[in-house]
């Protein structure tokens, strides 16, 4: 994308209103299909693993695993579990 200057401040240009609304018509229908496929069925209860999870906060697994585990009281108790190695 051009970039111009406006007074002091770099101004992006973006293009026009139908580029704008078709780059959000496919972010729109690409986020929600990214994260069904991220959710699972398990012990009865819809899961998204932590490496899922961190893909989409664009963080490191043991990043998000360490901001949950230091946070735990804004968290549900049952926010977060660990799997079985039969699971």
């Amino acid at each position: 994308m051009p970039v111009r200057n406006a007074g002091d401040r770099p101004v992006i240009d973006r293009g026009g209103d139908d580029q704008m609304a078709a780059l959000r018509a496919v972010k729109v229908k690409t986020i929600p299909d990214r994260i069904r496929r991220s959710i699972f069925l398990i012990r009865g209860q819809k899961v998204i693993l932590d490496a899922h999870l961190a893909e989409l906060y664009a963080v490191e697994t043991r990043t998000l695993i360490q901001a949950v585990t230091r946070n735990r009281t804004r968290f549900p108790r049952d926010f977060m579990f660990q799997l079985s190695k039969r699971e």
